[in-house]
């Protein structure tokens, strides 16, 4: 499994979230990528004490904010979490205990934009993990990062030249 490149024009936002359990210290981090693979930009956000999924659901919503703010409009989020994908695609979800949190995506995605919320294996979305990692023992509350961190940038070039990693599974 690899990261895969973005079609021609779009933009790819790969996010995740991380806590460490019972819900305890968490974080979420993501990264803007063109078709090419470039690094665009990235973050790393503090989200306090919250259990994974909602780490989850604030890595895509920062994500998305991120790739509006930078004028993006052609944009393909990718996350691992496939409950966060699922409640951010559901109808109705004011009775979550997520409900603001997964609504406030929702209101992104719905804006003028195409935009594509897609779920990937953990092996293309390394680089978002990564970022969250650093997130969750961050003291400042969001990073936004200009280029990647020096520990970064070697699984950066690696999605990038198309890098695959086994994808193992516990029996």
């Amino acid at each position: 499994m690899s990261w895969v490149k973005p079609p021609r024009g779009w933009v790819k936002v790969n996010t995740d979230g991380s806590a460490s359990n019972p819900p305890g210290r968490a974080g979420a981090g993501g990264l803007l990528r063109d078709e090419e693979g470039d690094w665009i930009g990235g973050f790393s956000l503090n989200v306090g004490s919250a259990n994974s999924l909602s780490a989850e659901l604030f890595g895509i919503r920062e994500g998305l904010n991120l790739a509006w703010e930078k004028g993006f409009r052609k944009v393909v989020i990718e996350s691992d979490s496939e409950a966060a994908i699922s409640l951010v695609k559901m109808g109705d979800v004011k009775s979550h205990p997520l409900g603001g949190l997964i609504q406030d995506c929702k209101v992104l995605i719905g804006r003028f934009w195409d935009c594509q919320i897609s779920h990937t294996f953990r092996e293309g979305n390394t680089s978002a993990d990564f970022l969250a990692g650093l997130g969750s023992a961050q003291s400042e509350r969001c990073i936004y990062w200009v280029n990647p961190p020096q520990e970064l940038c070697p699984i950066v070039f690696a999605d990038m030249v198309g890098t695959s990693f086994l994808r193992v599974v516990a029996a």
